[in-house]
């Protein structure tokens, strides 16, 4: 059962890889692209999410039960949080290297938003220390959110 949850936890590594550059290429956060060239990430995300589950599959008999050696539905769903935690922090490392000379931006954006001009590092950097500056106001910021 080990090998078989190793199997699985590298399937779902790979494959969450390769949906992140896709999803990346897609919403054009060139922080996160492996790759500089949004249509090569792209492709190379069809590939990862295509190779995980055929490297999985195609290796050994892979329908068994978890009573006989496969994975009770617990330690799948474990394993697949696992990996998928997994895939984000490699693509964060990865691509806060790779890009690390991107460019700094001119006006600081917030969230999300800030991976279309700087690399991962750089930008939670600038959302921390706006967040400090303005430490006093993020209570009227979020009180909509929730208290209505």
């Amino acid at each position: 059962m080990f090998s078989f949850a190793i199997d699985y936890y590298l399937m779902v590594v790979i494959s969450a890889i390769g949906v992140l550059q896709i999803a990346a290429s897609i919403g054009k956060l060139h922080a996160l692209l492996l790759v500089r060239f949004p249509l090569v990430s792209r492709a190379v995300g069809i590939i990862l999410a295509i190779a995980g589950p055929v490297l999985f599959f195609a290796t050994d008999e892979r329908n068994i039960n978890d009573y006989e050696g496969g994975l009770d539905g617990n330690y799948q769903g474990m394993f697949f949080i696992l990996g998928t935690i997994t895939a984000l922090a490699l693509t964060i490392a990865a691509t806060s290297f790779v890009n690390r000379s991107m460019d700094h931006p001119t006006q600081i954006e917030s969230g999300i938003e800030s991976l279309k001009r700087t690399n991962y590092t750089r930008g939670l950097a600038n959302n921390i220390r706006f967040l400090r500056k303005h430490w006093r106001t993020w209570r009227t910021w979020t009180r909509p959110y929730f208290f209505g």
